[in-house]
């Protein structure tokens, strides 16, 4: 009797566990990526991509197993000005026509506690691959989906994007939101 009084609270913490070992797939609906970066005068501009897509290994008990892979459609990119977003989609940046998405794939998800992880991989924005980490939180939203969102900073120019210097800041922020749903 006495070993049973011990293992109930272990039962219920395991089915406390949705996201157990499971496989889950990005739901391009909900999630989106911010870019937020600074011009000349201080100001602060942004553009928001949607539809990512991909898929997401998770395991909260094995990090060393969890993995993500995404395509991020920066064809789909909207800086909230039709000229802002011209620029950005052409050539002289992403040049969507030619590269339509951007890809990052992890090689690791490193717990640092309280659901919060180091996403360590690699980013490809046309034909240039760097490393990247990003600083991400996750949270159950029910047994079927959980969030991840994450924050990083990117250098543009080390993606070859490094024009007019003078007017807008290397260094872009990124944030991003995740939904993932279980497959079954």
């Amino acid at each position: 009797m006495r070993r049973l009084i011990f293992l109930i609270p272990m039962i219920m913490a395991g089915c406390s566990l949705p996201a157990i070992g499971a496989m889950y797939h990005i739901n391009p609906q909900l999630s989106s990526l911010v870019l937020t970066w600074k011009m000349i005068g201080g100001g602060e501009y942004h553009a928001r991509i949607t539809g990512i897509r991909g898929d997401l290994s998770y395991d909260p008990r094995e990090d060393d197993r969890n993995t993500l892979q995404s395509a991020i459609p920066v064809r789909q990119l909207d800086a909230h000005h039709w000229v802002l977003t011209r620029a950005l989609r052409s050539r002289t940046f992403f040049d969507t026509a030619s590269y339509p998405d951007a890809f990052f794939s992890s090689s690791r998800m490193v717990a640092v506690g309280e659901g919060r992880y180091r996403v360590l991989g690699s980013l490809q924005i046309k034909t240039v691959r760097k490393p990247l980490i990003l600083n991400a939180q996750q949270n159950d939203v029910s047994l079927q989906r959980i969030r991840l969102s994450a924050q990083t900073l990117i250098s543009r120019s080390a993606f070859g994007m490094g024009q007019y210097p003078a007017i807008v800041s290397d260094p872009i922020r990124v944030d991003i939101v995740l939904y993932a749903d279980k497959i079954n």
